[in-house]
This record gives C-alpha cells, structure tokens and sequence, in this order.
C-alpha cells in the first residue's frame, strides 16, 4: 500500500485548522439550527485569530481483490496550531504513532503563508514541495462547514466534569456533508469555476462526504468541531480511508507577536 495515502488524508484534515474562515453565501439553510450554525462561523471570521488542538485518527484500506488479505494501515496525530491572520497559520504535528513508522521524537513544525506550506528545519523555514509535503493546506479552515447539510440541533454537552458547578456547558449542532457539496466546495476554494473544468475534476477526484458536530459556547463561538469523514479514490488504485478527527478551539481574538 501507498503509505503516503496517510500523510495526503492528514493534510486534507488540517486544512479544518488554517485558511480562510470565508462562508459561501447560500449555502446553509436559514432554518434555527443553521443559523447557529452559521452565527458561529461569522463569529470565528470577525475575531480572525484563535488556536486550535487536534486528535486525529486514520484508516487506509486498499480496495480491489488483490488486496483482501492486506491488512489496514492506521496512523494517530495530534496537532497544536495557531490562525493568526486569514492567510497565515502556524501549527505543530507532536509525535504520534503510526502502523508502518516508528514514532518521532520531536514535533514537526509547518508555517502557512497564503498557498505557500513550510517546514522548520533546525533554525530556518524551508518552502515544502506541495506535492510531497506532509501537510497541505488550501484554505478550507472552518468554513468547510458552510457545506453542510441537514444541520439539526443535539443535546447540549458539558464542559470537563473536574470543574464542577463552573463546567460550561455549550449547545451543539449535527450536520451531513454529501460528496457533491463538498466537492463544489473545494472546487470553489480553488477558483475552478470553468464548467468543462468542473466537469473534469468530478471525474477524477476522490469522493469526501461524512458527519459531525460543532459545540458553541456562551460568545456563541466555534468551542470543538469533531467529524467522520470517508475518503474514497477510484481509479486504477482505489483505496477508501476513513479519518475521525476532534478540534477544540480556543482564544478567538488573540494578539499574536509579530512574525509569528
């Protein structure tokens, strides 16, 4: 198995942690649980900086007759990283544990400018090859969730139970995201907008769809995002991956020194 398929579904998933926080107009529905939905995207977009700690767990499994009797491939990452500025974000992938590598020692330290991606590398930032860096990010950041469809309200969730009496308690929205809107959404994201395009890109990119929920707290401000996504790539190489990922944001607002 093509173990980068791993590294390529990471990449796709901190594209939730940095980017742009712009929402497509129209995309949501106008109903309660939408709204909240959509207030606490706008919310996120008005602060214009905050932090962001993720879990993140993979599965890769290679489709086809010849691949039965391979077993999956699995990794688990966590992520801390800071949105500065709508283009720029700093994060920090901690040693995790992987079916196929050993674990690292150290972090790995990438920087986000605009389209640009770099690694730290001793005391300086070296521009990483998009088509082989670890992470890609093409700024999704949180309003990927202007995709998403059927958003209903759950039940209210509590903060940690160490706290007691003060433990917040947040409310909480559900939501799908289909493949078709999820495509458009990236397509859009990159400015592909040419119909034959569009038409070609259908046809070759993988299918993204899943679910999830998003907690807002009292300011009404994106709290923890988690979601299940499934992965699916055609083609003469197919594979499937499913990704389960959990973000708690923090901070929104925060003055961060200057070349951070």
């Amino acid at each position: 198995m093509n173990r980068t398929r791993l590294a390529a579904l990471l990449g796709l998933t901190l594209c939730i942690l940095a980017g742009t926080l712009a929402i497509q107009p129209k995309t949501l529905g106008q109903d309660a649980p939408a709204e909240l939905l959509r207030g606490a995207l706008e919310r996120a977009q008005d602060a214009g900086s905050y932090q962001v700690h993720m879990t993140l767990d993979q599965n890769v499994r290679q489709e086809g007759i010849a691949y039965l009797r391979m077993q999956e491939e699995w990794a688990h990452f966590e992520i801390e990283g800071s949105i500065s500025a709508p283009d720029r974000a700093r994060f920090a992938i901690l040693p995790g544990r992987t079916s196929f590598l050993l674990a690292r020692e150290e972090p790995q330290e990438f920087l986000a400018i605009g389209p640009e991606v770099y690694q730290r590398t001793g005391d300086r930032w070296v521009r990483s090859d998009p088509g082989t860096a670890v992470v890609e990010v093409n700024g999704i950041g949180l309003s990927l969730l202007s995709a998403a469809r059927d958003v209903e309200h759950l039940e209210p969730a509590k903060g940690p139970l160490a706290l007691g009496e003060r433990s917040p308690t947040f409310r909480r929205v559900g939501f799908t995201l289909h493949s078709e809107d999820v495509r458009r959404f990236l397509l859009v994201q990159q400015g592909i907008t040419d119909p034959q395009a569009v038409t070609l890109a259908k046809l070759s990119s993988p299918s993204i769809e899943g679910a999830g929920e998003l907690w807002i707290d009292d300011a009404g401000l994106p709290a923890r995002l988690v979601l299940n996504l499934e992965w699916v790539s055609g083609g003469a190489d197919p594979y499937r991956t499913h990704a389960a990922s959990t973000t708690d944001y923090s901070n929104f607002g925060l003055e961060f020194p200057p070349n951070h």
